[in-house]
């Protein structure tokens, strides 16, 4: 899915020169800072970054039994957290240099060798673990990881991959569902490029179609359900909150889900259902949580939630995990360092357990987690820091049954 829980960021005609700073939920908007802003006549794009937690704790690197529940896999040696991409049958994949490897862990751990999977580094694997983004020589491609198969979805001539290029550096891209069916390539700021990975069929989007993007703001939390792209923006001429666009046929930009005007500024970590719902980590109400958005009725459904801190400019909120199959969810608790695994159907969550508790976290749960195909077992990354105080290395797995 898409990594990003973004910060709501504003500029003003004073901070022009890139001083301009993010209102934040602390930690949680800290992890996750994808907001892109556009002011006046010029843009900014503030790049989708991953902050490890400053302040890992020492005792991570020996994890007790009675602080996680599950059984706690190590690897033959540590992976750079940006380097770490997925779990997929017994392996972890990871980028190493310019190259994509698979390294079995766990009991065999100590005599696996690792596997050369690509001579290119990976952008991201689908949610189902099955397919892999990555560029080389040719242009913007997929693996599929079942088979090997290598298969091009956009060649180096293409607008979108240049544009892309032109805006990144590099033309990454991530999927927009858990299948991989979409890949969203952000171009330069305002465009948005969703390709069926299918067909290869290229949408583009031009956000100032649908909206007055003076002193606006959208984020990297890009979703795609029902031919239809989704993303949170707002600005002075644009009531914040969650917005669709058709693929097919583009139209008008449709509001989903508007926010309450105290809580417009802190934008909401979400994922569009199969069923049209929207699941989303942020605040309703005057509380801050995890709720099930239903489009059709205007109601917000508590998966778990708490009161807001409104003295509190620093206040941690929550973050969640779904599984591919939408039956498995993880809550993180960023305030108390707690996970809860549980099962969804609908709105309802229920057999809801804590897995971990008391861990300081390297980063919130989505970025962390891997699902099985049943939705039966989940896997989530453990950092340790090595007495430094970046703490930006994976060194076990905690294999969790649910």
């Amino acid at each position: 899915m898409a990594k990003h829980e973004t910060a709501w960021l504003k500029r003003t005609s004073k901070e022009k020169d890139g001083k301009g700073g993010r209102r934040s939920g602390g930690f949680a908007s800290l992890l996750l800072a994808g907001a892109i802003a556009m002011t006046g006549c010029s843009a900014a794009a503030a790049d989708v970054s991953f902050v490890v937690s400053k302040d890992v704790r020492s005792e991570v690197a020996a994890l007790e039994p009675s602080t996680a529940e599950g059984e706690t896999l190590s690897l033959k040696s540590p992976v750079a957290f940006r380097d770490f991409l997925a779990v997929r049958q017994g392996k972890a994949i990871y980028n190493d240099g310019e190259s994509t490897y698979a390294l079995e862990f766990g009991q065999n751990a100590e005599e696996a060798s690792p596997t050369r999977l690509l001579d290119a580094r990976t952008a991201a694997v689908s949610p189902d673990g099955k397919l892999a983004l990555y560029q080389d020589e040719s242009g913007l491609k997929l693996l599929d990881l079942s088979n090997g198969e290598e298969r091009l979805l956009l060649d180096r001539d293409h607008k979108a991959y240049r544009s892309s290029n032109k805006y990144k550096g590099e033309a990454g891209g991530q999927f927009a569902d858990a299948a991989g069916n979409y890949v969203i390539l952000p171009g330069q700021v305002g465009t948005i490029y969703v390709i069926e990975s299918a067909a290869g069929t290229v949408h583009s989007i031009q956000l100032d179609d649908y909206f007055e993007m003076v002193n606006s703001s959208y984020s990297g939390n890009f979703s795609v359900g029902g031919d239809s792209l989704y993303l949170f923006i707002g600005g002075e001429s644009i009531p914040a909150g969650i917005y669709k666009i058709g693929l097919e046929q583009p139209g008008q930009a449709e509001p989903v889900m508007l926010m309450e005007e105290e809580n417009k500024e802190h934008s909401p970590r979400f994922q569009v259902m199969s069923n049209g719902a929207i699941l989303y980590a942020g605040e309703y109400r005057q509380t801050t949580g995890v709720y099930v958005y239903d489009p059709h009725t205007g109601q917000h459904h508590v998966l778990q939630s708490r009161d807001i801190d409104f003295q509190d400019d620093g206040r941690r909120g929550y973050a969640f995990s779904l599984s591919p199959d939408e039956t498995g969810l993880l809550i993180h608790d960023l305030e108390h360092e707690r996970v809860i695994a549980g099962q969804l159907s609908g709105r309802e969550w229920s057999n809801e357990r804590v897995i971990l508790d008391g861990y300081e976290m390297s980063a919130i749960i989505p970025l962390l987690t891997d699902w099985d195909s049943e939705a039966e077992t989940v896997y989530i990354r453990l950092a340790y820091d090595n007495g430094s105080s970046a703490g930006g290395e994976i060194e076990k797995i905690l294999q969790v049954k649910l």
